[in-house]
């Protein structure tokens, strides 16, 4: 009997070579989108609380006129446009949905914000 490798053990180790250098291939693919969608998700939060705090100063009084709809383009922010719609839902409470969406690379990315109004 002769010592070394045989082919099917080199061929089992190299199955497994690569099998493993997939699974890794796969994490990090993974783990990029992951960082891509929370840093979008802290983009629109940012983004969401500013509107809120301009809302709330606009709008939080009893004497303002709060309309239904608002579109626009967020300031300080590239490439993020916002849809405002109120919801009255009795005397001086507004249900607030925010929509935000941005595009990157041709591929556009929306979240949806929910809030309360109460004007004082």
């Amino acid at each position: 009997m002769t010592k070394g490798f045989s082919l099917i053990s080199t061929i089992v180790s190299a199955i497994i070579i690569i099998i493993g250098i997939s699974c890794v291939l796969m994490v990090l693919q993974n783990t990029e989108k992951l960082f891509s969608r929370a840093t979008n998700f802290q983009d629109f939060s940012m983004a969401a609380d500013i509107l809120f705090d301009k809302i709330q100063e606009q709008y939080g009084h009893c004497t303002a006129v709060v309309p239904a709809k608002l579109e626009g383009q967020m300031a300080g922010f590239s490439n993020i446009y916002y849809r405002i719609y109120f919801k009255k839902v009795k005397e001086n409470l507004y249900e607030v949905h925010i929509i935000l969406t941005k595009k990157v690379e041709g591929k556009q990315y929306s979240e949806e914000f929910i809030s309360a109004l109460q004007q004082r």
